[in-house]
């Protein structure tokens, strides 16, 4: 059996100096600011086709650690779409409705 590791991928841990950011061979992800003293993470879907991928927010956990849904909340139905791309070893995201990027390094 031939194997080769596929530099293209999203799925495992990425992190930059502000946030932490996995996504699951399932459809999950989990986002976790490092510096943020209202959220801390995100959970939830997402889709991806081609390079934009779309975070379906389902959970967060506030400042006590504690895991929330978004039912309920300004967050309720909350959707971000990221168009992503590769330089190097680093996955690139781009918040398509503010132009933001982040550029992580795999961890995992």
């Amino acid at each position: 059996m031939i194997s080769c590791e596929n530099f293209s991928s999203i799925y495992g841990k990425w992190e930059d100096e502000e946030r932490i950011l996995e996504f699951d061979d399932y459809g999950d992800f989990y986002l976790e600011f490092k510096n943020s003293s209202l959220v801390k993470g995100f959970r939830g879907k997402t889709l991806r086709k081609k390079n934009i991928v779309v975070l379906f927010f389902e959970e967060f956990e506030n400042s006590e650690g504690e895991w929330l849904f978004t039912d309920g909340t300004d967050l309720e139905n909350y959707k971000e779409v990221l168009v992503i791309s590769f330089e190097k070893e680093n996955l690139v995201t781009e918040i398509k409705a503010t132009g933001k990027k982040f550029v992580y390094t795999k961890v995992s």
